[in-house]
């Protein structure tokens, strides 16, 4: 339907949709590659997404005027009806029940983050899951920034200079293996910090362009409006020439 909930429903389907389809091409070949897919496929889904709005936004415009002119003409309309008459107020609480969730969960994911651990903890493999459409962002700021790969080499070459014929240096052993620790955590607080910071303006894109086409319905619906009155003209100029050309010529009587 055409009402708030209607709107809800179609935010999470295209939500969900989008995780599957972007987790499908972000991961492909080099990073930016993966970067460059996965962003097509999920601008494509915000498009998708004003277009659907626009539509959603243009055919309450109509069931509105329908419902003004069963009244004019002392006619009731009933209350399905009326529930899909044009009204912004519906399409700004479908973006904020769509879109507030996604960034608490967000925000949460921020605050109880340790900035200074290599993994994820459960809830932060739990947002990067709900927040998939936009897993190209990881890939690209892990292709910005980068690996230390020559600190990293020369991290682990001197843990294997450690290992001895002779025997395992455990102290030596120990304090190198936190040299390449040090590496792993420098490279990770590099990307994922920004990235759970991105994930907040990110619960809203996608909501907000379904939105944002819903209150397009009025010039959409006025636009409709104008092309049905100009095909109207149009049809009738035809019929006004046609009918000129088709009347019969009068004889004239033989004297």
């Amino acid at each position: 339907m055409n009402n708030t909930w209607g709107m809800v429903k179609k935010n999470i389907v295209v939500h969900l949709t989008a995780a599957l389809l972007v987790a499908l091409v972000a991961f492909v070949g080099s990073a930016w590659l993966g970067c460059l897919l996965g962003a097509a496929v999920y601008f494509a889904f915000l498009v998708m997404q004003y277009a659907d709005g626009a539509d959603r936004g243009e055919r309450a415009c109509t069931m509105t005027a329908t419902i003004q002119r069963l009244e004019a003409e002392g006619k009731q309309a009933d209350d399905r009806m009326k529930k899909q008459v044009y009204a912004p107020v519906n399409a700004v609480k479908a973006f904020l029940i769509t879109a507030l969730p996604l960034a608490a969960l967000a925000v949460v994911n921020l605050l109880l983050a340790d900035p200074n651990a290599v993994g994820e903890t459960v809830l932060g493999a739990v947002t990067r899951i709900v927040f998939f459409p936009v897993a190209w962002l990881t890939r690209l700021l892990a292709g910005m920034v980068g690996v230390d790969y020559a600190g990293a080499e020369t991290a682990a070459t001197t843990v294997f200079g450690a290992l001895n014929r002779g025997g395992i240096d455990f102290a030596g052993l120990v304090g190198k293996l936190s040299e390449v620790q040090t590496y792993a955590v420098a490279y990770d607080l590099s990307y994922l910090t920004t990235m759970r910071i991105l994930y907040i303006p990110a619960a809203f894109l996608s909501p907000l362009a379904m939105m944002i086409g819903y209150m397009q319905g009025p010039r959409m619906h006025k636009k409709k409006m104008d092309d049905i009155a100009k095909g109207s003209r149009r049809k009738k100029k035809k019929l006004k020439v046609f009918g000129r050309a088709r009347q019969p010529k009068q004889v004239k009587p033989e004297v």
